[in-house]
This record gives C-alpha cells, sequence and structure tokens, in this order.
C-alpha cells in the first residue's frame, strides 16, 4: 500500500468516526488543539499527520489512534 492511499483511509476514518459522532471539523479541531484547515486536508488525504496529532483527534472523538487505524482497515 503506498502512502497516498494511507493517507486517504486514514483520513475517510477520521471523517466517518467525526460524522458518526454529529460533530464538525470545526469542533474536532478545538477540542484536538489543531488548525480545522488542517483537519479538512487529513480528511481529504491531502495532507500527511503526525502521530501525536491522530492522538489528539482521535481524543476528540472518542476513540484512539488504534481504533482509526482498524477502521482504516491498516
Amino acid at each position: 500500500m503506498d502512502a497516498p492511499e494511507i493517507k486517504r483511509r486514514i483520513g475517510l476514518a477520521i471523517r466517518e468516526r467525526r460524522l458518526e459522532r454529529g460533530l464538525t471539523q470545526e469542533h474536532v479541531a478545538f477540542e484536538a488543539g489543531i488548525n480545522s484547515t488542517y483537519l479538512s486536508d487529513v480528511e481529504r488525504g491531502k495532507r500527511n499527520i503526525a502521530a501525536v496529532n491522530l492522538v489528539q483527534i482521535a481524543a476528540a472523538l472518542g476513540t484512539t489512534a488504534t481504533e482509526l487505524f482498524r477502521s482504516a482497515g491498516l
């Protein structure tokens, strides 16, 4: 699996979890301490995500980074 596909899958897993919880990108970004534009880029697979940001986003979504990886099929 190549890097663009990994980014796409992680982004999709984040987006799906966010929508399941009925949260906006702005809310998740605020809770995770990141910029909403960055989160948008991550969800669209356009930006690489640092491990620390993935952990913070997962926490803001009420899940773990491990679970996001599972959801992404990684």
